[in-house]
């Protein structure tokens, strides 16, 4: 089964009505282009006596059709096709034919499996014999959600891997056949549902979203993009080969009976459509047709060149560089989210206005031992640390230096605290070289640390990249704080003590509701919304915090991880982005103080009640159950995984 979409299934269900809308009408569009389309007659074919040819799925339909015209023109036709009922209805079909002994081999080919691929291609290699022609012919469409044992997306394995990885593998072959003066080709058989406009680099196997629609012309967009790139390898290297993209045209074929709205389209619409042997003849044209000699490359409809849409023509995206899967789905996304950012924020608004704030009594006694927080020069940070230096703790401050320090000691000196009491490190969470150098400073004072509250965070903004190649919000309000609390772990450790935890509290957010998680793209690299990073960033602490605290459970360690919702209050945060500035317009006079939302990290820190509460998420000072993605064990394990890999941490904290 896919994984749902991290997006929320609202938002799922629109994308899937609006491809459904636009193959609809991109398709009654085609259509009726087909239908007023004839069959270029193929006229004076290259002469391939004898020679081999192989295609896939040759058994019945289109690739019948184009097995019977390549016999006729005299060419032996290697056909692979799954035993039992498939090579059945080919072996009755040759018979059938009159086809001349030995005209055509059957091999056993699944190319839903790799392994199949490899063993139909090792039985050709093993004949000895060049390959004048190759098609890659067999296909699925529009199927439910289904993975090979490969573990490949059915679709895009069927429709275009297999098919890659025969061509390697058959290359040496093809090379041989070919002559300067008659090159061997490549036919792959592409469609127009390709402009469908559906491709997603960095989820090519559909893990978080599946849309049969869009699986299927994203497989035959890799098709025309594999064509491109060898073609420009092959030629780059003079290499007697070329390759062409072909669409056979709509036609009556089993294809169209794999969903609902095929069947009623060919029940309709049929009469438009063209034969499977019409279709076969367009297959046959670009096998043995002298006039596209020299149009190798190329993506071709009814016979003719065609230009595929803007992505598939992307040189970086043939390359497996593609940002995005099309603007238009970008743009829906980001309405979808807005909504839900608005229902949502207004939802959860309502409630904040009715809570009050939980008063901290009896709190644990911390007099001289020392506390580390992030971003402390300001706002609820700064207000956390006023309350913690009244409590007795010695303070670390980390924040930037300039405007940054020198607002800190600005307020340090209104506030007159006792001398000592706090101490500022120079830090930049989004640059893990200066995460690093401000715990090394830390572990050369030597002491202890009872508490950690990485708190340090940047609102809903504009994309950019940090200098470690990050994706700013992830790797300040997250990536720099697991990194940080890495480092800083045998500091914690020593600090706690039974009955007396050490602490660890995350800085979470409400936002982290939206739900929207993506393990294939923590980077934001084929997708980018301000609200959907920062959603993103927050929920990924509430996961750290989980499994930080099973870690630590498991070993047995006294240290202590809360993830903590500090409620609506208003910071520098709301004028981040647009829409947050907005809401904090209109709304802001139910907000919370900061003095109020740092009274809610601080109860984290201290209090007593919540001491075997760990690992847990609060909000209003209560654990609340989080967002869908971080209630998940498999997601969580794979952050952490994944964020270890990114910074290269071995042994967290030393607690393997």
């Amino acid at each position: 089964m896919p994984n749902p979409s991290e997006m929320g299934c609202c938002s799922n269900i629109f994308v899937d009505i609006f491809m459904f809308v636009k193959m609809l009408i991109l398709s009654t569009k085609f259509l009726l282009s087909e239908a007023f389309s004839s069959i270029r007659p193929l006229e004076d074919p290259l002469k391939r006596e004898k020679e081999y040819a192989v295609i896939t799925g040759g058994n019945r339909g289109i690739g019948w059709y184009t097995v019977k015209g390549l016999v006729e023109s005299g060419m032996k036709v290697i056909v692979g096709c799954r035993d039992g009922p498939s090579k059945d209805l080919l072996l009755k079909s040759v018979e059938k034919a009159g086809f001349p002994t030995g005209s055509v081999e059957w091999i056993n080919l699944d190319v839903s499996s790799m392994d199949s691929v490899r063993s139909f291609g090792q039985a050709i290699l093993d004949k000895n014999v060049p390959i004048s022609l190759l098609i890659n012919n067999a296909g699925i469409m529009f199927t439910p959600f289904m993975l090979t044992k490969d573990g490949f997306e059915s679709q895009f394995a069927v429709n275009y891997l297999g098919h890659f990885l025969l061509t390697h593998l058959l290359m040496p072959h093809l090379l041989a056949a070919g002559t300067k003066d008659q090159p061997a080709r490549i036919i792959n058989l592409s469609s127009t549902a390709h402009a469908f406009g559906w491709f997603e680099i960095n989820d090519l196997q559909a893990k978080s979203h599946y849309n049969k629609i869009g699986a299927y012309s994203q497989s035959k967009s890799a098709q025309i993009m594999f064509t491109k790139i060898l073609d420009e390898q092959l030629s780059s290297e003079n290499k007697p080969v070329k390759v062409y993209a072909v669409h056979p045209g709509f036609i009556r074929s089993n294809l169209y009976t794999q969903t609902w709205y095929t069947k009623f389209v060919s029940l309709t619409m049929g009469f438009m459509f063209k034969t499977e042997e019409q279709g076969a003849q367009r297959v046959l044209y670009f096998s043995l047709s002298p006039q596209v000699e020299d149009l190798n490359g190329e993506y071709f409809e009814n016979c003719e060149v065609v230009k595929p849409i803007t992505l598939v023509l992307d040189r970086s995206s043939s390359s497996s560089n593609l940002q995005q899967m099309g603007s238009w789905r970008n743009y829906f996304w980001d309405i979808c989210i807005i909504i839900r950012a608005l229902i949502q924020g207004y939802y959860h608004l309502y409630f904040e206005i009715r809570s009050s704030i939980r008063p901290l009594e009896d709190p644990v006694i911390r007099k001289n031992e020392y506390a580390v927080i992030t971003g402390g020069n300001r706002g609820i940070g700064w207000a956390t640390v006023k309350i913690l230096v009244e409590s007795g703790m010695k303070v670390i401050i980390g924040c930037r230096d300039g405007p940054s320090r020198e607002q800190l000691f600005k307020s340090i000196q209104e506030a007159q605290l006792p001398s000592g009491s706090i101490e500022w490190i120079n830090l930049d969470t989004s640059l893990m070289d200066s995460v690093r150098s401000f715990a090394q400073a830390i572990l050369d004072k030597d002491v202890p640390i009872s508490l950690l509250i990485n708190n340090a965070g940047k609102g809903s903004s504009p994309y950019s990249e940090t200098a470690d190649g990050f994706e700013s919000l992830f790797a300040i309000n997250y990536l720099g704080h697991f990194l940080l609390t890495h480092l800083l772990m045998p500091r914690l450790l020593a600090a706690g003590k039974n009955g007396q935890s050490a602490r660890i509290v995350n800085v979470s957010s409400k936002a982290q509701t939206l739900g929207w998680f993506n393990i294939n793209d923590l980077q934001s690299k084929s997708y980018y919304n301000p609200m959907q990073a920062y959603s993103h960033s927050k929920l990924a602490l509430i996961m750290f915090t989980k499994t930080l605290d099973e870690f630590l459970s498991r070993n047995n360690k006294s240290v202590k991880t809360y993830a903590v919702h500090p409620g609506f209050i208003y910071t520098s945060l709301w004028d981040s982005y647009w829409l947050t500035h907005y809401v904090y317009r209109y709304t802001g006079f139910l907000f919370k103080t900061i003095e109020e939302g740092a009274q809610r990290i601080v109860f984290a820190a201290l209090s007593k009640q919540i001491e075997d509460l760990s690992g847990n998420y609060f909000e209003d000072s209560k654990v609340v159950k989080p967002a869908a993605a971080a209630c998940n064990r498999n997601n969580r394990e794979m952050l952490w995984q994944k964020s270890c890999q990114l910074l290269n941490i071995s042994n967290f904290g030393g607690l393997n």
